[in-house]
């Protein structure tokens, strides 16, 4: 048989699609880019996307689902497809031994789907099979099935890194109550979120404390796996016992960063001496709630809704004290307007607390404040944001400090009629809705943003502000 001269080669070359040329080691590289979406501590797939390029060719589809990677992303889903677990078990399969995102959508089961109950415990068993491999894990749905779901699944799970909890409230009257023998009666028959939702999950990377946990219910954890979380996160949604709320706080002694949505009455203590970040609505009984918490090592606080008493400016003020390394404080509420009158007792002693590291202050203010505020020194302070307080402490704070930057001053009560000149060498960009008076009076040599706010015109006084 003669050889295929040069020629004709170049021809049949040249018929053969430049994609078809490529290595398998290119395509999957170009498959990946397309596919595959990378965040800190998961991994997203397109389904949609990768079932297209399999239905290319043989050799695309061998590509595709010979690649653990692009079967590492698992979305159970009740309310899309039906038999949710043997389509997990097809994914878990492929995925062979690489880490899992698991995202289950266990809330609306299909239509036709008439074992529910029976597709979610064999769901459930899929998922404790490969709990080694899980990475982030999720959940959303009703109650009673999350909390069956995470039950089942007790087991080792050493690469954890994000637990997302998202339970409701649901009540299907057309269903027996729990406690039938029929498995489909498994379904949200009980609304009662003051139930601890129980994880049996361990760790055993305990000691490297980088769990995050987000729930919209309080969570009852394992020790070594509250001791592994360092980020929590509750959005919780309904009623709920004081006492699940400091179970899930005390049992996380490692926290270094909390956002809390909601407040219960808390009197019992809670050491919580690594946390750098705290995030606290403060709506309902946040005075308590901040008082209840020993803290030494907190860097941020923002506190939202703050509703001014007595006992809500001592627990702030307490946190001043006891965390001397706040560098960042943001407290506002629902309303900003100035309120200048405050019968405090007059025997109050306050003590004064200096901040070194505090580079950036927010305070919307109430009269039960006032007293503390003059307290308080921040030299270093470079973002200044001060609403609903008197003068004379926007004055303390602006004359305490030659680093600032930023300065917003709005809803300041008391003012006076003649202001005293100040100079600002520093700040760049200045807010205010202090009458026109106050930016006659100043002198910033390097402002490069001016905002005036409220109903005082002050164009006589701006020309004079910019000479």
């Amino acid at each position: 048989m003669n050889q295929m001269s040069q020629s004709d080669a170049l021809v049949v070359s040249a018929a053969v699609p430049p994609i078809q040329r490529l290595a398998d080691d290119s395509l999957l590289e170009i498959f990946t880019e397309l596919l595959v979406t990378r965040k800190r501590d998961s991994t997203w797939v397109s389904e949609a996307f990768s079932v297209c390029l399999a239905s290319v060719c043989r050799r695309w589809r061998g590509l595709v689902h010979g690649c653990s990677l692009f079967w590492s992303y698992i979305e159970p889903e009740f309310g899309k497809h039906r038999d949710v677990d043997l389509r997990a078990k097809y994914w878990v399969d492929r995925a062979r031994e690489s880490p899992l995102t698991i995202i289950a959508q266990i809330d609306q089961p299909s239509k036709g789907m008439s074992d529910k109950g029976a597709q979610l415990i064999r769901l459930t068993e899929v998922l404790r099979g490969c709990m080694n491999r899980w990475l982030p894990l999720s959940v959303h749905g009703y109650t009673s099935r999350v909390g069956i779901l995470l039950e089942q699944c007790n087991g080792v799970a050493p690469m954890l890194k994000v637990l997302d909890i998202h339970a409701s409230n649901y009540i299907d009257w057309s269903l027996p109550p729990r406690g039938f023998d029929s498995l489909d009666s498994v379904d949200d028959q009980d609304t009662d979120d003051s139930v601890l939702m129980l994880v049996p999950f361990t760790c055993t990377h305990h000691l490297q404390h980088d769990i995050r946990v987000l729930s919209t219910g309080c969570l009852s954890f394992t020790p070594s796996f509250g001791m592994a979380v360092a980020y929590l996160e509750l959005n919780l949604t309904a009623s709920f016992s004081t006492d699940g709320l400091v179970n899930v706080l005390q049992s996380c002694p490692n926290l270094v960063k909390l956002h809390l949505a909601k407040m219960k009455w808390v009197t019992t203590p809670v050491p919580l001496l690594r946390l750098v970040d705290l995030y606290s609505d403060c709506d309902q009984a946040g005075d308590a709630f901040l008082a209840s918490l020993q803290l030494s090592a907190l860097e941020v606080v923002h506190i939202t809704r703050a509703n001014w008493s007595g006992t809500m400016a001592s627990a702030v003020m307490r946190i001043f004290q006891s965390c001397p390394h706040l560098a960042r404080i943001v407290i506002t509420q629902d309303f900003s307007y100035y309120q200048g009158y405050y019968d405090h007792p007059l025997f109050l002693t306050i003590p004064l607390i200096i901040l070194p590291d505090a580079t950036e202050f927010h305070v919307c203010g109430g009269p039960p404040f006032f007293p503390y505020l003059r307290r308080l020194i921040l030299p270093s302070i470079s973002k200044l944001r001060l609403e609903a307080v008197p003068y004379d402490v926007a004055l303390h704070f602006i004359s305490n400090t030659s680093w600032l930057e930023s300065l917003t001053l709005l809803e300041i009560g008391e003012q006076p009629h003649d202001f005293i000149h100040h100079s600002f060498p520093a700040p760049t960009s200045l807010e205010t809705s202090l009458s026109p008076n106050f930016l006659g009076a100043i002198y910033a040599t390097n402002l490069t943003s001016l905002k005036v706010t409220g109903e005082q015109r002050a164009e006589l006084l701006l020309r004079q502000l910019v000479d």
